[in-house]
């Protein structure tokens, strides 16, 4: 599948850096650069907890802007951009099932920010040895 591994969002202080749709769009990119048949991802429920788990950690924020925002329409907005094509209506409810299965299970999380702290502490002592 590529160079990199289907990951959940790592707990990099580089997360936080991510703010806004074009961000997210970038960030969704860079972690899935190496893959040529990106219409494989569609259904594919790692991707969309991936993609869920970022806009998730951007618009978990407590503002007045954030909380407007219905956050499995950005899902859906996210994937198709990163696909380059517009979702059918069969296509986009199964994706929000495969939505409400992983916010049902209880799998869609934001990083708290003290697994981040310790993650990046970890690798930059790792470094230094």
């Amino acid at each position: 599948m590529g160079k990199k591994s289907m990951h959940l969002v790592r707990p990099k202080l580089q997360a936080l850096a991510v703010t806004d749709k074009t961000d997210i769009d970038n960030y969704i990119n860079s972690v899935y650069d190496g893959i040529t048949d990106k219409n494989q991802l569609k259904f594919l429920p790692s991707f969309i907890l991936f993609v869920c788990c970022v806009v998730e950690e951007v618009y978990c924020k407590k503002s007045k802007h954030h909380s407007k925002i219905n956050k499995k329409d950005e899902v859906l907005h996210h994937i198709c951009n990163f696909l380059a094509i517009a979702l059918t209506e069969p296509e986009k409810l199964i994706i929000q099932n495969i939505i409400e299965d992983l916010h049902s299970s209880g799998r869609i999380k934001r990083v708290s920010f003290v697994s981040k702290l310790i993650f990046n502490l970890g690798s930059w002592f790792l470094k230094k040895t």
